[in-house]
């Protein structure tokens, strides 16, 4: 899931975060051309400005982002949920996932019943031991959701992080590395 990049860098220091969603939209023109023939259909949802605790209407983004939203408002969480539930839903089944969080499973049951049956809660273990995982966390929690997990043994991890922390988003001190750098140290065997 991902802003529309077009929509981005309208505030200080977007560089980086519209770089990693404009790189999320090639990567899944990619992913149709490689896992399309195998059955698996590949979607990325771009919803725009969406009324979250990282991104609240009316919080301090909204002022900058505000004026260029077409519907002159921030998105539902809702709205963007139809979407999603009908890509994850039975019209396409042959769509399945396991969605963890670091609450536990049970936090993500009413949420998962709503989407369809190919989706399923998991532990992040779970989530982890699967063909093709995507992460996508604050970057300050990368190495709480990751820590301790055993070795990837040559499976694909997605990185669809970038080190900007909501509210403020600046980037975050990379000590001189890239972020991929950093995220696979923290995935070992991807």
């Amino acid at each position: 899931m991902s802003e529309h990049p077009g929509s981005l860098g309208k505030f200080p220091t977007a560089s980086l975060y519209t770089l990693t969603k404009g790189a999320i939209a090639g990567f899944n023109r990619s992913l149709v051309r490689d896992l399309g023939p195998k059955g698996i259909t590949v979607n990325t949802v771009h919803p725009g400005p969406t009324d979250t605790d990282m991104n609240p209407a009316g919080g301090p983004v909204s002022e900058i982002v505000g004026p260029g939203i077409a519907l002159g408002r921030y998105g539902q969480p809702h709205e963007i949920a139809g979407v999603v539930a009908f890509l994850a839903g039975p019209d396409a089944a042959c769509i399945q996932a396991v969605v963890a969080n670091s609450r536990g499973p049970e936090t993500l049951r009413d949420a998962v019943k709503a989407i369809g049956p190919s989706i399923r809660p998991g532990t992040r273990e779970e989530a982890a031991a699967q063909e093709i995982v995507l992460v996508a966390v604050n970057w300050s929690k990368l190495p709480q959701a990751l820590g301790g997990l055993p070795d990837f043994g040559g499976r694909i991890v997605i990185d669809a992080n970038n080190p900007i922390e909501a509210p403020l988003f600046r980037p975050a001190d990379l000590h001189g590395r890239s972020s991929s750098e950093l995220f696979a140290d923290l995935v070992p065997g991807a």
